[in-house]
């Protein structure tokens, strides 16, 4: 076998690129071992291929649901209900596998949602003295209030002045429908 060259050029962007697993997928069935299109332009043709087929896509993953589902799920449940009986029994590496699951769980939404992790969400908290940035109040959860344009975190609320903070936000609107509402009622 032929050892592949040490750059490519993509034939979709046109640019030249190392043939390495950074920039090219590798495929067999190409005579250097990589495809001709490199990664960025096969994510941005594999995105505009499901753009045009949504309704295929739809379909498809409905199919598969249908025909896997069901067996998947019920796998799913009965391994999840073995666990929950060892945990029952005292069986000790059950409890930590469960909590580690459940500390992945967190720390990925944690991840996903803020880009942060728990343990900056518990220095904040430490560094507000566990009290809402608002209203000074101790609640029993404190919420993480960002922008929700940037995602930008900015503190920890309770909930109260997080859901009037998010009114707020919505605009004039909401408060002159808002302030209407309460004379309605007053």
């Amino acid at each position: 076998m032929n050892t592949p060259p040490e750059v490519k050029r993509c034939r979709r962007c046109k640019e030249v690129k190392p043939t390495t697993a950074e920039y090219f997928k590798a495929d067999n069935a190409c005579r250097d071992g990589t495809r001709n299109v490199c990664l960025v332009c096969l994510a941005k043709q594999n995105k505009e291929w499901h753009e045009r087929n949504a309704e295929h896509v739809v379909a498809y993953r409905r199919r598969r649901y249908d025909l896997i589902g069901a067996a998947q799920r019920g796998k799913q449940h009965e391994k999840y209900q073995r666990m929950l009986e060892r945990m029952a029994n005292g069986d000790e590496s059950a409890i930590a596998e469960h909590q580690a699951k459940v500390d992945a769980a967190t720390r990925s939404w944690f991840k996903r949602r803020y880009d942060m992790t728990p343990e900056e969400y518990f220095r904040m908290a430490a560094e507000q003295n566990n009290l809402c940035a608002i209203c000074g109040v101790e609640p029993k959860k404190l919420t993480i209030d960002h922008d929700h344009k940037t995602t930008k975190v900015r503190a920890l609320l309770c909930y109260r002045c997080n859901q009037l903070l998010r009114g707020l936000e919505a605009g004039e609107e909401w408060m002159r429908r808002a302030t209407e509402y309460l004379k309605r009622w007053s």
